[in-house]
Parts: C-alpha cells; sequence; structure tokens
C-alpha cells in the first residue's frame, strides 16, 4: 500500500468533524476508502507519522470514542487509536489528547465486549509509558480490569485485563491499589490448567510484577500458587510459560518467609535445567535455584535433587553466557556448604569454572566463576586442585583494570583464599599478583576490592621476599592512606595488620614512620573505634616500636593513656597482649610517662589466672622494665604484683612465663627491703624458694623473726 497523502488525513478530518451527523461520521470511518488507508495503517508504518502530525486527527478520534457516540463510531476510532498506539512516539500525543478518560469508560460492562477489548488494546500499548501507568490508574482502570479477570469473562478479555494490569504494575502505588482490589486470587486462578496458554502467560506475568513487594509475595503465596506454578513447569506448558513461571518463583523466593514453601518447586526446576529446554528456561531455572540458595535450608534440598551435576554442565562453552553466568551463581552459593563445594569439584565443575574466568566470558559469568574457586577452596585437596587446574593467571589478569569492579572484588577474594596454602601462595606471587594486588589498594577501587587486596596481601607477606616486594610495589603510602577517618573500619584494620606484616624489616619501619602512619594509628586507639581496629593499631604500633626513633614519635603522638586504656578487663585478650607488647616496648625510656598513664594497675591485673599465658608474658615483662625505677618498684607491689608473679611460678605454668616472673621478683626485690620481705613472706614452695634463691635473692636472711 502506498503511503497516505496529508491532503487525504485532512479530508477525512473534515468528514469526521464536529458539524457532521453521526451516521456521517460513521460512514465516513466505514467507506471503502477509509478503510483503505487508516484501518489498514499497521501495513505501513509511515502512516502512523502522516495521521500524528495532521492538525485536529487524533483529538477528532479521541472525541468519537467519548461517551456521546455510538458503539460502532467508539469500535472503529478505536481501532484506528490502537492501530497509531504501537508507535511508541505517538503514544504520549493519544494520552495528551485526553484519550485515557474515555477508554478507561469504553471498559464499562454496559459496553458492547468488542468496544471494551478495543479499549484493552489502546490502553496497553498506551501503559508502556510511565506517565501513562499513573493516569491510568487514576482513571479508574484498576477495580474494572480486576473484575475482568474474572471465570465470567472470556478468555480474550481475561488475556488482555491482566496483561494491562502487569504494565500498570510497574507503578509500586499501583501494585498496592491492584492487590487492594482483590486481584491476586482472581490472577492465581487463571494460572489453572483449563486457562489457555496466553493467559497464563500474562497472570503468571502480572504475579511475578506483583512478588516484587515482600508483603504480596506472602499473599501469593497464601493464596495457593505454588503448586499451580509448578505445574506450570511440567513438559505440557509452552516454553514461554514456563520460563514465566520460573521467574515468579524466583521473585516469590526472595522473600524469606516463601523460602520453605518454595522448595518443593526444586525437582522440577532442576529437571529444567536439563537439555531438553531452551537457553531462556535453563536461564531463569537456574536463577530461580540461586535464590532460593540463599536460604541455608535449601542447600541440602537442592543438592539432593540433584542439582549440581546439570548446573555444572551449563557452565560448560556451549551454553549462552546468560545461562553460564546464572549457573555458576547458584554453584557459587551452593558451596559455601563444605559437602556441596566436594560434590561440585567431584563434578568436574573446577576446569569449567577456570574457562569461564577467561577474556571470552561475560563480566558476569567471571564474577561468579571467580567466586567459585573461593568457596570450593574448603580443604587443601580441592585448592591446590583449583590452584593446579590453571585458575590463578586468570585471576591475576582479572585484577587488573579493564575488570569491572564486581570481577575485580571476587577474584581478589578467591585468591585471598587460595594465598591461604603457602606453596600456593608461591604461584600466586609467581604469577605476578602483587603489582595489580597494591594498585587495588588505590583510591580508584571500592572498599571492598581494596578490603580482599589487602587481605591477600597480608597471606602473602608472611614471605620475607614478598614483604620486599609489597613494599617495592609502592604499597606502604597507599596503606598509610588507608588509615584515615575517610576509609572504612575494615579497611582500617586489613591497612594496620599489613603495615604490621610489612613492618618486619628495619628500613620498612623507617618508611612507615615517614609515610605518617603513627598518628593516625595512634587515632585507631581511641575508644570510639571498633575492637578490631584499636587491636590491628596497636599491632602495628608494637612492630614500629621497636626503631629507636619511631619510639620517640609514638610517644609524642599520645599513644600511652590509650594504650594503658588496652589493657583493661574490658578489651579482648589479643588487644591487651599487644598493648602490653607495644608498652614493653617503650618502657625502657618512658617510664615517668607509662606510670603517670596508669599503667601498672591493669598490667597487674593482666597477671592473675583470669588472663592467657601469652598475656601473662607480656604484663611480666613490662612490669619487670618498669620495676627498674625504685619508685615504681614500690607501686607495682602495692598493686599486688608479687602474689600474682608468685602464681605464675608454678610447674604447671608455661617455662618462659616462670622465667619471666621469676625475673620480674628479682627485679621487684632488688634494693627494696620491704617487697624482698614481702616475697619471703608469701611462703614459696621449698623447690621454688631455691630457683629464686639461686638467682641470687637470699629471702630468707631478709624475712621476719
Amino acid at each position: 500500500m502506498p503511503p497516505l497523502a496529508r491532503r487525504d488525513v485532512k479530508a477525512l478530518v473534515r468528514k469526521l468533524g464536529a458539524n457532521a451527523l453521526p451516521s456521517q461520521q460513521l460512514q465516513a470511518l466505514q467507506s471503502q476508502n477509509a478503510a483503505a488507508t487508516l484501518l489498514c495503517l499497521a501495513e505501513n508504518v509511515d502512516n502512523h507519522f502522516t495521521i500524528a502530525t495532521t492538525a485536529g486527527a487524533i483529538s477528532l478520534l479521541v472525541q468519537l470514542i467519548g461517551f456521546g457516540s455510538s458503539a460502532d463510531l467508539q469500535y472503529n476510532a478505536g481501532v484506528i487509536l490502537a492501530a497509531l498506539a504501537a508507535n511508541t512516539d505517538i503514544q504520549a500525543t493519544i494520552a495528551a489528547a485526553g484519550a485515557i478518560p474515555p477508554l478507561v469508560l469504553m471498559l464499562a460492562p454496559r459496553c458492547p465486549a468488542v468496544v471494551q477489548q478495543n479499549a484493552l488494546d489502546v490502553l496497553w500499548r498506551l501503559a508502556q509509558h510511565t506517565d501513562n501507568q499513573v493516569a491510568i490508574a487514576a482513571a479508574g482502570a484498576i477495580p474494572r480490569l480486576v473484575q475482568m479477570l474474572a471465570s465470567g469473562n472470556t478468555a480474550e478479555m481475561q488475556e488482555s485485563a491482566a496483561g494491562l494490569l502487569s504494565r500498570l504494575a510497574a507503578n509500586a502505588d499501583n501494585q498496592v491499589t491492584i492487590a487492594a482490589a482483590g486481584a491476586i486470587p482472581l490472577l492465581v486462578q487463571l494460572l489453572g490448567l483449563s486457562s489457555p496458554f496466553v493467559v497464563q502467560e500474562r497472570a503468571t506475568t502480572a504475579l511475578g510484577i506483583l512478588a516484587k513487594n515482600a508483603q504480596h509475595a506472602v499473599t501469593i503465596v497464601a493464596v495457593g500458587a505454588i503448586p499451580l506454578l509448578v505445574q506450570l513447569l511440567g513438559p505440557g506448558s509452552a516454553a514461554k510459560v514456563q520460563q514465566i513461571a520460573v521467574a515468579a518463583l524466583g521473585l516469590l523466593a526472595k522473600t524469606a518467609d516463601n523460602h520453605v514453601a518454595i522448595a518443593v518447586a526444586v525437582p522440577s526446576l532442576v529437571q529444567l535445567l536439563g537439555s531438553g529446554s531452551t537457553a531462556n528456561v535453563q536461564a531463569t531455572a537456574a536463577e530461580a535455584l540461586w535464590i532460593l540458595c540463599e536460604h541455608a535450608g535449601n542447600h541440602f534440598a537442592i543438592a539432593a535433587a540433584s542439582a549440581i551435576p546439570p548446573l555444572v554442565l551449563l557452565l560448560g562453552p556451549t551454553s549462552a553466557n546468560e545461562v553460564q553466568y546464572k549457573a555458576s551463581g547458584a554453584l557459587s552459593v551452593l558451596a559455601k556448604n563444605p559437602d556441596n563445594a566436594v560434590t561440585i569439584a567431584a563434578a568436574d565443575a573446577i576446569p569449567l569454572l577456570v574457562l569461564l574466568l577467561g577474556p571470552g566470558s561475560a563480566a558476569e559469568a567471571q564474577q561468579y566463576a571467580a567466586t567459585a574457586p573461593r568457596l570450593l577452596a574448603v580443604n587443601a585437596e580441592i585448592a591446590v586442585a583449583v590452584a593446579g587446574s590453571g585458575a590463578i593467571p586468570p585471576l591475576v589478569q582479572l585484577l587488573g583494570l579493564g575488570s569491572t569492579t564486581e570481577v575485580q572484588e571476587s577474584a581478589a577474594r578467591a585468591l585471598w583464599r587460595l594465598a591461604v596454602n603457602a606453596e600456593i601462595a608461591v604461584a600466586i606471587v609467581a604469577d605476578g599478583a602483587i603489582p595489580p594486588l597494591v594498585q587495588l589498594l588505590g583510591l580508584g577501587s571500592t572498599a571492598a576490592v581494596q578490603e580482599n587486596a589487602v587481605g591477600v596481601l597480608v597471606c602473602l607477606s608472611e614471605s620475607a621476599d614478598n614483604v620486599v616486594a609489597i613494599s617495592v610495589a609502592g604499597a606502604i603510602p597507599v596503606l598509610v592512606q588507608r588509615l584515615a577517618p575517610g576509609s572504612g573500619s575494615k579497611l582500617q584494620q586489613g591497612a594496620a595488620v599489613l603495615l604490621t606484616c610489612l613492618a618486619a624489616t628495619a628500613a620498612n619501619k623507617v618508611t612507615i614512620a615517614a609515610a605518617g602512619a603513627i598518628p593516625l594509628l595512634v587515632e585507631l586507639l581511641r575508644p570510639s573505634c571498633p575492637a578490631d581496629v584499636q587491636r590491628a593499631a596497636v599491632g602495628a604500633l608494637g612492630a614500629l616500636a621497636e626503631h629507636a626513633d619511631n619510639e620517640v614519635t609514638i610517644v609524642a603522638a599520645g599513644a600511652i593513656p590509650l594504650l594503658a586504656q588496652l589493657l583493661g578487663p574490658s578489651c579482648s585478650t589479643d588487644a591487651r597482649e599487644f598493648a602490653a607488647r607495644a608498652l614493653l616496648m617503650l618502657a625502657t625510656n618512658n617510664n615517668a610517662h607509662m606510670v603517670a598513664a596508669g599503667a601498672i594497675p591493669p598490667l597487674v591485673l593482666m597477671l592473675g589466672p583470669g588472663s592467657a599465658a601469652s598475656e601473662q608474658e607480656m604484663a611480666a615483662a613490662a612490669l619487670m622494665c618498669l620495676a627498674v625505677n625504685d619508685d615504681n618498684k614500690v607501686a607495682i607491689a602495692a598493686a599486688g604484683a608479687i602474689p600474682l608473679l608468685m602464681q605464675l611460678l608454678a610447674p604447671s605454668s608455661p617455662a618462659v612465663l616462670q622465667e619471666l616472673a621469676t625475673a620480674a621478683l628479682y627485679v621487684i626485690g632488688d634494693d627494696n627491703a620491704e617487697n624482698r620481705a614481702t616475697i619471703a613472706a608469701a611462703k614459696i614452695m621449698a623447690g621454688l624458694l631455691q630457683e629464686t634463691q639461686g638467682l641470687g635473692l637470699d629471702i630468707a636472711s631478709d624475712a621476719p623473726p
């Protein structure tokens, strides 16, 4: 058909004008010329634009669907509008001409079924626009559409009403209105086998969209949707219906209250993973299982339904990218269960996952394929298998700037898990991981990426050679920046731990201090910081304090009072031990500062039986250093240290602890007759008395008569 000339449209507009009689208007719409030019517009899209841009054409068509027109006029004008509304560029013009209110009125039961159906078709097309979704609901369409879902209506009307409701439900406010109007039970009824496929499809789509609201999702399950949706997964359903039903189950599963109820669908979902399903159905089924996996209670049911072998097969190179991505996602969650991880590895998933790490895979598949090796490495054997399958080089490649943030994070987490194994750590370094890991510590990376990169580097820093390599790669200045208040607590903690590892060399102690780490680490000791951050900062300061110049800087930054606070019983064992160690490093030249900060009483408390042996060792050593000062000898004894140190001389104490306690007692009693008498009065057992006398303490000679 040749394009419609603008003069033909103008002539038609005159025939349809307000001055024409209704019979003339109807005749114009039904004439052979009009039928050939307007009612068959779909045959030539160029005509849509011609009519839409002809002055008065759409407005007249909107008038003719109004309440004053006959059913025939409404029908024919509606057919033309429906054809025009197929063009998304014209939909806004139709709505702006005021078409929505009269179209909603055409849904009324008093109108002939063909007129209602025509109005549904136009509204369904207009509802593609978000503004029109609001306008259609505001015009009162939703209650009538819900009525059209009832069993007394034709299948065509039910299909159209469900389809229009699904589009209107894209608006969150409309979802509430649709549910309140009673749509959910009626939509669930339409899932039954007595409904045609197209009706099932539209009803399932609408329920899936409504299920995005958690309250509605619970209602959908409560009115019996699950068995009907599972029924639609069977081989008797069309592939598109299966896909939409699976997607609806997945959306329902996102509401925690539905996890258990939807578990009955697992066997059917597993069946749909097979080669007999389309790629779209396989991808949607894998995604639904993935969502169900988020509930730990479903892990066993999914594995017991033999989901793992078909999910592993879907990782293969013949599967579509989306299928691979969703299968790897489901497996990555299933692998959180150690037994499932072993089963996944036994199903030969590792080589396929490694293939997905390559540059030919979609970013989403790379992301979850990178997650899986971390989870599969639940034991040394599997970790070695993952590394031996060639996973490390592509994981290192995925750390690069060409990867998405999500992929970088997953790759770093996988390497972190693998780097726990010392032999694998060697391979990670050999494949060039240190420079890109250090690069990921920069400001261009997200906190999650930075945290995981730090984790890998901490594992690698157990090797002295790697400590040098990490430092040479420029890690120290960046790590110091990560200690700043703008960083998250996890990142601050990780940066402090890695700096502690790097401070193993004398040169790095100087470099770390020169980069400005000490004031930032001292700030992290404050009570407002999380305990894990405080503990990590204490460890770093203790390592740095082994250098004399750093000792001065640490004291000048105000560390001693804060370290003394961390000796208290409310702090963790590690924090107390690390704080005592740091104070021990500072004690020789800063006796007065430590005493003024109140360090003696908590150090004495740490000698008690409630403390770990490692804490007691650090406390005994620190008190020994403080006791070099005569005034401190008195203060230490007054705080009750002597009886506690005596208890640490028992044979059940570790040898190192006995030695430190003996040495501390010696220093406390040296040149202090009162303390020596207190030690003698403690009635030490004969064997322990000989041991202390062997160190030059003639306790008996100073004992009171």
